[in-house]
């Protein structure tokens, strides 16, 4: 049959329509579902697609519905709709059967025009699309309204796949032509019919098919195509010609091999299912990779087995319809639905991943007893241990550092356990009692579940119930179906019986591991060798060991055997007393690497090990009577074995740029790509092609005069065949620009790469090939003008060009420095996230040089007249506050004192205020004030006046701290102490804030230039000079500074607020315990009417610095020429609390407006007359 299979393609067109009546093979019946449905779209899909967990399983026994005389010879397609109605094409009649939910015998049989039809697809209005292309050349579409058929596509030859899209796009596998052609149902004229896949030859490259069958669209409108004779299933996502190899023969994770794929359908969580009609089964993919699903007991006709199975589909209960065509039967497949999920952990780790050498004790012979042997950590964490010398169970839950339970029972010797996931135990019971027994969960009761001649030195459940027990005296390993409810007599899975090294033979087996497929491994300890047995197989292949074909580790007895995800193999290798486990380089010693011993990094003749959910390991470490816990390393695995998402074709070559990478690495011709992402996580870039390739990954941009900026990651060889490898954490919403290049010079090439990981990855070519189209040639002189180059380097002479294309595309235009009209982010004034508008960035554009005040703006003006009204209303704030609190009335306790140190500052802050508004004025005025001046001002005069505006806003925050304090200690208060700390506050205060502020003095500097107008000109008329005050912040001080900014305005807002809500709650307490008749809450009321403004005070304060706030974060570019009252406002709005002391602290209080009054009297007193 198999060979039948491989030579049909060489056949003729004619011949092989004479070998169908014989032996129609590899031939694709429609796939019948639609794409994974989600919310946002408003698709109303015809097909099931059931959510299915990571590992379902169905029922291995199919139940016929229907047989030859329904669906006649070699059944094809199939199609079962969202209400569980069943569409059969029965190509020996040329009809389509239907069957109704729950019917026995079809419902109704469509007859029409049609000549071998091979596939169907049903809409959800019930309307049929039938392939006719056998003799028609045609799509039939059967109406279901009128009863109707309409030719809607023309075709060539038979279309062995029909699929209607979410958008009415209908495509048709054409398998003679080596294609996938589509249309769109809504054009009204039937014009020719889009390639959607494939270039019409038969070929293996990832344009090509050859011999495609099955199709599958999801909702993004990527193609999936089983591709038959190419052993693959291919992905072409929408608008592309090149195809990614999701399955099968040269995809990037392989772990099935396929053999003639005819169809293929995705469910609800994009996992994969494939009709493997060479291997007469049906697959799927879950988190562990492709494994068997139905049809895993080879080709045949019994109810487990199938032959030729052409196509399938999914009803909404998620039971599995096949076309097993050879049989003449559709065969049903019921979903189990209490079998899908394993109960130990499968942690997914890399080919690298490493464990800490030395372990933690678990648990000691104290607790476990001597020598113990088996160990089993469930999927919750649990943990179980047998202890042989108490016979009994110990169980740990999760983070327990004792056992929470103990199992007893009339067991002895127990050498080996294995829980299920309703938490059964099934524990080995053979050395005196020859059984296997089950402790039962929810009974607490222990049954008797297999016979067993001997100890069972391993055992293992699988995922069809089937018990196997390892009999290493009897150098066989059997099993049992546990759903027989006759406990008959056990089959054999691997051994004969007789020790021995042959392939159908063991020596001795120890632990035993059954996979997803239904495969069984063996240690198969006295032939020092790991033997693999495939389902339905006697004869095992040598997976590991001295007589593997490709040994790259010698193992003494094996005891152990596991898989991980990723069907790593894991081993323990008693007799040399250490854990080993396999890699893509081969196998690998992983813990008890150190000889053995009973050091923390040492085992003495360990049996068994199990993993928990975080890939920690545990060991029982026999000859130290203990169970040891090896820490796994997670920072070793990077999520790289993701599923492929897009793979980038392309080539460099001679029309590429080029860029510098480093010193000794010149002249490499590169690509840059733009990465985008949609979920957050790690991606793997793999390179591949006929150049040494090297690859960089970049956030935000990629500079190529300066290519460490914005480096992310960068690799040469991690990959094989001198290919690069980036395992790289992407982030959803940020651009990533990957740069691929070579590793010598100028090395040209094709090359392609392959992006993995959890969702779609976009990627977007950036860089253009590069033509010369002018050559310009000059040179610089000493009469050539000059500019300040990076805000660095003086006196750089330059020439400006100016250029002018014909054609839309990137050009370099240097014009020269000039004066931006962006203050952040122009040329020189690198100001970005955190650094903040200050006055000379405001009015620098609005300032005209050499011009009198009279002349300049109105703008500038108006500015001149509210600074002058400011400081005068701030001065007579500051006078009348400094009256009010210099009494020693007011100063009996520190409030007073931060009071008056507040008025100060205030006034100072003011004057401060008016001296910056007129040095930047008359400094851009007069473009020739001594540079010495100009420097001076820039680096003293913006930190000086922010120390007096967060002292001013830091003594208000003491004020209201010290009124808690009054309000906590009540009679207790103690003046002269309170006096104390602030006198101290008051001296010390200052000096924190200003080395809060240091950086500004250190990296405020002045910045000036000169360019002339005219490059013919050189007399001092033609040169204009600029000068500027800049701030250039490191990434990290400019973290810092944002920092600081939120600290000093924010900080006091919320320790005067705090303090407000203190003193009105703490009040209401305390008056509560002494005013019984009144409840706490009318105390509450009352003291919020006394002391409101002390809530509302830090408000307005808060509200009042808010707008500096927000042109202190201002992103990116400010053009403050365009809205230039929008920052001017908000910056003189934020110097108003320092004006409002004597209104916030004074006037609303009896007190302090006492004290006010009296101070004002004295005055007017001492006054002459």
């Amino acid at each position: 049959m198999a060979v039948r299979h491989a030579l049909i393609k060489y056949y003729s067109t004619s011949e092989m329509e004479d070998l169908e009546k014989y032996d129609e093979n590899c031939d694709h019946a429609v796939e019948s579902v639609s794409d994974n449905f989600e919310p946002e779209w408003n698709y109303t899909f015809s097909c099931n697609q059931p959510k299915f967990s990571e590992t379902p399983i169905w029922n291995s026994n199919g139940i016929t519905i229907a047989n030859r005389s329904n669906v006649g010879r070699t059944p094809r397609g199939i199609f079962v709709s969202t209400n569980n109605t069943i569409y059969v094409a029965n190509k020996e009649n040329n009809t389509i059967i239907m069957w109704q939910e729950g019917s026995v015998n079809p419902t109704k049989i469509i007859t029409g025009n049609l000549t071998k039809p091979t596939s169907l697809f049903v809409t959800s209005n019930g309307d049929i699309y039938i392939d006719d292309g056998y003799k028609n050349g045609r799509v039939q579409k059967w109406i279901a309204e009128t009863n109707i058929f309409v030719t809607v596509m023309n075709v060539s030859s038979e279309c062995y796949g029909l699929f209607v899209d979410i958008n009415d796009t209908l495509y048709c596998s054409m398998y003679y032509h080596h294609r996938v052609v589509k249309r769109a149902l809504n054009d009204v004229v039937m014009a020719s019919n889009r390639v959607a896949a494939g270039t019409g030859n038969p070929g293996s490259h990832s344009n090509e098919l050859t011999g495609p069958h099955g199709i599958f669209v999801d909702v993004n409108l990527d193609l999936y195509v089983a591709d038959c004779y190419n052993n693959r299933v291919q992905l072409f996502q929408s608008g592309e010609s090149n195809g990614i190899t999701v399955a099968g023969n040269g995809s990037l994770n392989p772990t099935i091999t396929l053999f003639f794929p005819t169809g293929v359908i995705l469910d609800v969580e994009k996992y994969l299912f494939i009709v493997n009609l060479g291997n007469h089964r049906i697959v799927g993919s879950g988190s562990h990779g492709f494994r068997c699903l139905v049809g895993c007991y080879g080709w045949g006709s019994q109810s487990n087995q199938l032959n030729d199975p052409f196509s399938f589909s999914f009803d909404h209960s998620g039971n599995m319809f096949v076309t097993d065509q050879w049989n003449d039967r559709i065969q049903k497949f019921l979903l189990m639905k209490d079998s899908s999920a394993r109960s130990f952990n499968q942690p997914k780790f890399c080919s690298a991943a490493i464990w800490y050498s030395n372990a933690t004790t678990f648990a000691n012979q104290s607790i476990v007893g001597r020598a113990p042997r088996g160990i089993f950590v469930n999927a919750n964490n649990k943990f179980y241990v047998t202890n042989r010398e108490n016979n009994a169970i110990l169980v740990w839950d999760e983070e327990s550092d004792n056992p929470t339970n103990i199992i007893c029972g009339n067991f002895t010797e127990a050498y080996s356990l294995f829980v299920t996931s309703n938490g059964d135990i099934y524990i080995d019971d053979g050395y005196k009692n020859g059984r296997v027994q089950k402790w039962i969960a929810e009974t607490s009761t222990f049954h008797t579940v297999m016979n067993a001649s001997s100890s069972c030195y391993g055992l293992f459940v699988d995922i069809n119930d089937t018990l196997y027990c390892s009999m290493s005296k009897h150098h066989q390993v059997v099993k049992r179906a546990l759903n027989d409810v006759v406990m008959a007599s056990n089959r054999v899975a691997a051994g004969t019986g007789n020790p021995g090294s042959h392939s159908n033979e063991l020596n001795g087996p120890r632990g035993i591991f059954v996979d997803m497929n239904s495969d069984l491994y063996v240690a198969d300890c006295e032939n020092h060798r790991v033997q693999l047995f495939q389902s339905g197989e006697s004869n095992g292949i040598t997976v590991a060991g001295s007589t593997s074909p490709n040994p790259t580790i010698t193992v003494d007895c094996p005891n152990g055997v596991t898989l991980d995800g990723e069907k790593y193999l894991f081993i323990v290798d008693q007799y040399n007393h250490r854990i080993v486990g396999s890699s893509l380089n081969g196998f690998r010693c992983l813990v008890g690497c150190y000889g053995w011993g009973s050091q923390s990094n040492q085992l003495n003749d360990p049996f068994s090990f199990s993993f928990d959910h975080s890939g920690n390991m545990f060991v029982t470490d026999q000859g130290n009577s203990r169970i040891q816990k090896f820490k796994y390393v997670k920072k070793s695995c990077v999520n790289t074995l993701s599923v492929l998402q897009n793979t980038y074709l392309s080539s460099l070559t001679k029309n590429n740029q080029i860029y510098y990478r480093d010193c000794d690495k010149q002249n490499l011709y590169y690509e840059s790509i733009q990465v985008k992402v949609i979920e957050t996580g790690y991606y793997t870039f793999r390179s591949s092609g006929d150049i040494d390739s090297y690859g960089s990954i970049y956030k935000n941009k990629f500079d190529p005069l300066d290519p460490s900026e914005n480096l992310l990651k960068t690799d040469d060889d991690s990959g094989s065949d001198t290919q690069f490898k980036l395992d790289v954490h992407l982030d959803v919403d940020m651009i990533y620009v990957l740069v691929m290049t070579t590793f010598d010079s100028k090395e040209t090439g094709e090359f392609s790469i392959g992006v993995l990981g959890k969702k779609k990855v976009i990627l977007e070519r950036l860089s253009t090939p590069v033509n010369i189209q002018l050559i310009y040639s000059s040179k610089l002189t000493d009469s050539s003008p000059t500019y300040y180059r990076d805000c660095q380097v003086p006196q750089c002479h330059y020439e400006t060009l100016q250029i002018h294309v014909n054609t839309t595309g990137f050009i370099f235009n240097t014009l020269g420095p000039e004066q931006s009209s962006c203050v952040i982010g122009d040329q020189c004034n690198f100001y970005i996230k955190g650094i903040g508008l200050i006055l000379d960035d405001i009015l620098r554009d609005e300032l005209q040089l050499n011009t009198v005040l009279n002349n300049q703006s109105f703008s500038i003006k108006l500015s001149a007249g509210l600074t002058i009204v400011m400081f005068i209303a701030g001065l007579t704030n500051s006078v009348l506050s400094f009256i009010t609190f210099q009494s020693k009335d007011s100063q009996q306790v520190g409030c007073g004192m931060y009071l008056v140190a507040s008025s100060i500052t205030s006034l100072l802050t003011i004057i401060m205020f008016i001296i910056k508004f007129w040095f930047v004025v008359l400094t851009h005025i007069n473009v020739y004030t001594s540079v010495s001046v100009l420097r001076g001002g820039c680096v003293s005069i913006e930190p000086i006046l922010k120390l007096f505006l967060y002292l001013d806003g830091w003594l208000n925050a003491c004020v209201a701290v010290e009124r808690a304090v009054l309000i906590f200690k009540g009679v207790n208060f103690d003046k002269k102490k309170s006096k104390s700390i602030a006198r101290r506050t008051i001296l010390i205060l200052p000096f924190c804030i200003f080395g809060t502020l240091i950086h500004e003095f250190v990296f405020r500097r002045l910045f000036e230039y000169e360019t002339a107008s005219d490059t013919s000109k050189t007399n001092e008329d033609t040169i204009k000079r600029y000068v500027s005050c800049i701030t250039r912040y490191s990434p990290s001080v400019q973290d810092y500074n944002t920092a600081i900014l939120f600290f000093h305005l924010v900080g006091p807002f919320i320790v005067n607020l705090f303090s407000a809500l203190f003193i009105i709650f703490g009040g209401a307490y305390q008056r509560s315990i002494t005013r019984t008749n009144q409840s706490f809450k009318e105390h509450v009321q009352e003291q919020l009417r006394e002391h409101k403004q002390l809530i509302i005070s830090p408000i307005v304060l808060l509200i009042l610095s808010i707008p500096r706030l927000i042109i202190s974060l201002l992103p990116g570019c400010a053009k403050t020429s365009e809205n230039l009252w929008l920052y001017l406002g908000a910056y003189f709005i934020s110097f108003t609390p320092s004006m409002l002391i004597f209104l916030i602290f004074v006037f609303p209080s009896e007190m302090y407006m006492k004290a006010f009054k009296q101070s004002f009297n004295r005055i007017r007193r001492r006054a002459p007359p």
